[in-house]
């Protein structure tokens, strides 16, 4: 399902719905929006807002920016602050798309939103479990795209939505003003105060204090009564233009008429949608007493129609496991490591140098099975379900990384091998670190993919929890596929066998204490108390392959550049396209790479 909702945002407002006096109009048609959205059940809203110099200046001013990773209220005029739950997939694949439609614009992987977007996205969005991709819209002063050019933006966008196979609904919200003139914030207009538009260009690191400043101006502002100029006379033609569909007359408009009629906080105008340098009774009461309205200007003229759920509209062709593993010659089996009944598979020739491959959280050997016939061409490869996941035994104990490491010793023990190359993903990429430290002389080399295991970020460890409790406590297949958004970077390669075999694993009756097991990584005091320290590192002797995918979450990238930069004998290959199962999702490039390492010196 989606829909569209056009409204203003207002530092007048502070998102409660029993406003009285001058607005309540206003608040009560936000509060029908709030309703539909309500009975629309969205996962996502993507908002086209603007931004009031607290995040983006004129050092460097794109004319669009799609918020792809980490989104950060600001937190101004009583609009939520903090860490907002995104939607980095879709962001991702919406950037790509709309670069594939001609349009460059800017991606930030960590974007702070101010009132222009929170105030929508926490309107709407009430207490329901809703993400937010939010998309800026330079509105801030020349040079900005033309009516037209935000026009075919948001075409584009709504033709990269509707390609995403999304699990739910997305609505899009167009946040924004009608005529109001504001006084001018374009460091191009010479009328602008020495100060002011060295604020503009140089203020990011004094957006707090310049923020504090200008609410104690707006609320002596509101207290006097003042009200600016608006024009309804053009806010009515405006608004029957877009009811009716006829946009061209609004598309043709250029920037001089623009400024005459709906003045400088206008769509169009040079401001910073109504509120920068001395916020005037104009923006907060106009916008309070016209309702709930698209600013056109800030970036969504197109009337998406409803979203379809589902496969791309693409078509490709079916995709299996067992597509993989047909030319295979392979074993499976249970062994007991340690007293832990181990599934694991086996490839390659028996005596030839040994190659364990350790998957991520909750998952299972299964996830190597797009290499595994390439590298057992010249390894013996064992894939395992570490203990607690996959087919293998599941003891009721916290698995912290010293478990994990004497189970995979234990493992070795079993398997008659004394040394070995290892290749890990996420959590089995931590295990392997931890693993070479503690037992040096039993690891040859080591080939880390979504490197884990030395930073703490609380957003990925809430949203991992989230995510996978979510799907364990109701394997649905709702529940289970939204596991893969942030394995796999494409839509394509997260495949039903995939998701069917995740949801048989986590429908064992005790797979939910064991996962509660598994996900104490994710709590703060115990992740900090497992990680590898920076020293760690430093002492592994063994060559280590680390492969980024800039794609990925950022912690990963980061998390593995450090430790190229840390262990003396590391050395990386950046793969886009793809995210944690680079093995995976692109096997044409990960395996020259990856066997080249691995077979060097032999």
């Amino acid at each position: 399902m989606s829909g569209l909702v056009a409204m203003s945002h207002s530092p007048s407002w502070n998102l409660l719905f029993d406003h009285e006096g001058p607005g309540a109009g206003f608040v009560r048609a936000v509060g029908r929006a709030r309703d539909l959205v309500a009975e629309l059940r969205p996962t996502t809203l993507v908002v086209f807002g603007p931004d009031h110099f607290r995040n983006f200046f004129w050092d460097v001013m794109p004319p669009f920016c799609i918020g792809a990773g980490s989104v950060q209220g600001f937190g101004d005029y009583d609009s939520p602050k903090g860490t907002l739950p995104g939607n980095p997939e879709l962001a991702a694949f919406v950037a790509e798309r709309v670069l594939d439609s001609g349009f460059d614009p800017a991606v930030s992987l960590n974007m702070g939103v101010d009132h222009g977007v929170t105030q929508p996205f926490a309107a709407l969005a009430g207490a329901a479990p809703m993400s937010i991709l939010p998309i800026m819209v330079n509105c801030g002063g020349g040079p900005m795209p033309s009516l037209r050019r935000c026009f075919d933006f948001g075409k584009a966008v709504g033709a990269a939505v509707r390609a995403f196979t999304s699990e739910g609904g997305v609505v899009f919200v167009g946040s924004g003003g009608l005529s109001h003139s504001p006084p001018s914030v374009s460091p191009f207009d010479p009328s602008v105060s020495p100060d002011n538009r060295d604020y503009v260009i140089n203020g990011r690191s004094r957006a707090a204090e310049f923020n504090a400043a200008r609410e104690r101006q707006s609320i002596e502002r509101r207290k006097a009564g003042g009200v600016g100029p608006v024009n309804e006379r053009w806010d009515a033609w405006f608004l029957e233009h877009v009811r009716s569909g006829d946009l061209e007359p609004i598309l043709a408009l250029a920037g001089e008429d623009l400024l005459r009629e709906a003045g400088v906080g206008g769509p169009g105008g040079p401001r910073v949608d109504g509120r920068a340098w001395g916020l005037e009774r104009t923006h907060s009461t106009h916008e309070l007493r016209s309702g709930a309205h698209l600013d056109y200007r800030d970036g969504l003229h197109h009337r998406f129609g409803r979203l379809k759920r589902g496969r791309p509209m693409s078509d490709h062709e079916h995709r299996s496991i067992w597509g993989h593993l047909t030319q295979l010659a392979f074993k499976q089996d249970w062994i007991d490591a340690g007293g832990i009944r181990t599934r694991y598979v086996q490839a390659g020739p028996s005596d030839a140098p040994v190659l364990i491959m350790l998957h991520g959280t909750g998952s299972s050997w299964e996830c190597f099975c797009a290499t595994l016939q390439s590298h057992s061409a010249h390894f013996n490869c064992l894939a395992i379900d570490l203990v607690g996941s996959g087919f293998s035994d599941k003891p009721d104990t916290p698995y912290e990384i010293p478990y994990y490491v004497e189970h995979l010793r234990a493992f070795m023990d079993a398997m008659g091998v004394q040394k070995a190359s290892m290749m890990g993903v996420s959590l089995g990429s931590w295990i392997s670190g931890r693993f070479v430290v503690t037992y040096p002389e039993r690891v040859e080399k080591l080939v880390l993919l979504a490197s884990s295991g030395l930073i703490v970020n609380k957003e990925t460890m809430g949203r991992t929890i989230g995510v996978r409790s979510k799907a364990v406590d109701d394997p649905t297949w709702e529940h289970i596929k939204p596991v893969f958004n942030s394995i796999l970077f494409e839509e394509r390669d997260r495949i039903p066998d995939l998701i069917q075999l995740r949801q048989t694993i986590y429908m064992q009756p005790e797979m939910k204490r064991a996962m509660d097991n598994i996900l104490v990584l994710q709590r703060e005091e115990v992740r900090l108390r497992n990680n590898l320290s920076e020293d760690d590192w430093r002492s592994v002797q063994q060559p280590l392959l680390i492969i980024l995918a800039p794609d990925d979450n950022p912690d990963y990238l980061v998390t593995g550049r450090r430790i190229a930069e840390l262990a003396p004998n590391a050395r990386t290959c950046e793969i886009s396209g793809v995210k944690h199962w680079a093995h995976y999702e692109k096997p044409e490039v990960f395996d020259p790479v990856s066997l080249g390492f691995l077979l060097e010196d032999r």
